[in-house]
């Protein structure tokens, strides 16, 4: 609405036209991307568990489980001013 009016010549602020829209009760057409998500196939067959992962414990402090995670832009010098030629975080 605002490029419209802007080619018609109206000098015209991004603010006043959403606020002159609302209290006319017109709505701009929204466009954005389509939520896509994964669904299962619940008659599927699952993988099997190649590693043979067992998250039980016989008692307490007897299994402890971590996960790796990488951090690429901790050694970027782009990305960490004033670390240029130095490590911040060692593998």
């Amino acid at each position: 609405m605002t490029k419209a009016l802007r080619r018609e010549g109206v000098t015209v602020g991004r603010d006043q036209v959403g606020r002159l829209m609302a209290a006319l009760g017109i709505q701009g057409l929204v466009r954005g991307k389509a939520k896509r998500t994964t669904k299962a196939d619940p008659s599927a067959v699952r993988a099997p568990d190649l590693v043979k992962r067992d998250f039980s414990a016989t008692e307490p402090n007897r299994l402890w489980v971590m996960d790796f995670e990488r951090h690429e832009a901790l050694l970027n010098p782009a990305v960490m001013k004033g670390h240029r030629l130095q490590a911040v975080a060692a593998a």
